[in-house]
């Protein structure tokens, strides 16, 4: 099978009515401006004048600051402008999306992730992924990891197990396989699985160039959600192997690998280099002297 991570990112913009700049300020006195694209009672999702989207947790701002900076400004009201020409068109309004809107959409639309941006700015400096956050991120990939095998592996047995019972009874293999993928838990589970490649593929693309003392627990990180992927791909493409056999015995070994890998990521620490041994002093040998003989 291909080792390789689709790198399609299908991101959904949404913007707000309202026009202006929208500033956040951080507990640590961190200011950023850029526009405010929704909010909920515990976060909110901004995106920065460069374009960069995150989602901030509202336990992390100065939401006094905030209200502050973001306060309307009382302004005399402008002259009324003059009546426009016949011919001017009307310009439509800004669409305001909602959680509503976005669930319909994930409805409608069941193969595409609507991606939530998952960057914390304290995790970059000038754009640049900061060396320290090399290991929060392939520490918290082994979590990402680890809760999709148990959901992929139970899909694995339901499909081998249709298979099979198709298999030996004359029905069509492709009907029941398609049946036993079609339920909402299973469902539930390829699209958890697949929105979280998706996240760790975003990350992957900040940590290429990782510093020489993160290098091996990356290559770790890309070869352990390679494994996830190949195994998600292999449970939708089943119909791409042999038999049931070979289906089941190539998911077993991954299966093998991402357990112990994942384990490894959730552990893994950069080596630190040990101190030099300060140099022991040598005892300088005593000088040799030729002694005169005594006088006789």
């Amino acid at each position: 099978m291909r080792k390789t991570i689709p790198f399609l990112l299908l991101v959904f913009c949404f913007s707000l009515a309202s026009a202006g700049a929208y500033t956040v300020v951080l507990k640590n006195g961190k200011m950023m401006t850029g526009t405010l694209v929704s909010e909920t009672d515990q976060m909110i999702l901004f995106k920065d004048d460069s374009g960069v989207q995150y989602s901030l947790k509202k336990a992390n701002l100065d939401l006094g600051k905030m209200t502050e900076a973001n306060a309307p400004k009382v302004e005399a009201p402008p002259p009324a402008p003059a009546p426009p020409a016949a011919d001017t068109e009307t310009k439509k309004k800004a669409r305001v999306y909602t959680k509503e809107d976005v669930d319909n959409l994930r409805t409608k639309y069941p193969e595409l992730s609507i991606g939530e941006p998952i960057e914390n700015p304290e995790d970059f400096d000038r754009g640049v992924l900061k060396p320290e956050a090399y290991s929060k991120r392939i520490n918290e990939s082994a979590g990402r990891i680890s809760r999709n095998l148990p959901g992929l592996t139970k899909l694995r047995d339901a499909t081998a197990t249709a298979w099979e019972v198709a298999a030996s009874t004359g029905k069509d293999p492709a009907e029941a396989v398609k049946a036993a993928l079609s339920t909402e838990e299973a469902t539930l589970v390829l699209k958890q699985a697949s929105d979280d490649l998706i996240s760790m593929a975003r990350w992957q693309e900040t940590m290429a160039n990782a510093p020489d003392k993160y290098k091996d627990g990356y290559n770790l990180f890309v070869q352990t959600m390679t494994d996830l992927s190949d195994f998600h791909r292999g449970v939708r493409e089943w119909n791409s192997f042999e038999n049931v056999n070979i289906f089941r015995s190539r998911l077993g070994e991954l299966e093998t690998r991402i357990s112990v890998n994942s384990h490894r990521l959730q552990t893994w620490k950069p080596e630190v280099a040990a101190p030099a041994k300060p140099e022991t002093p040598k005892t300088p040998e005593p000088e040799e002297t030729e002694e005169e003989p005594p006088a006789e």
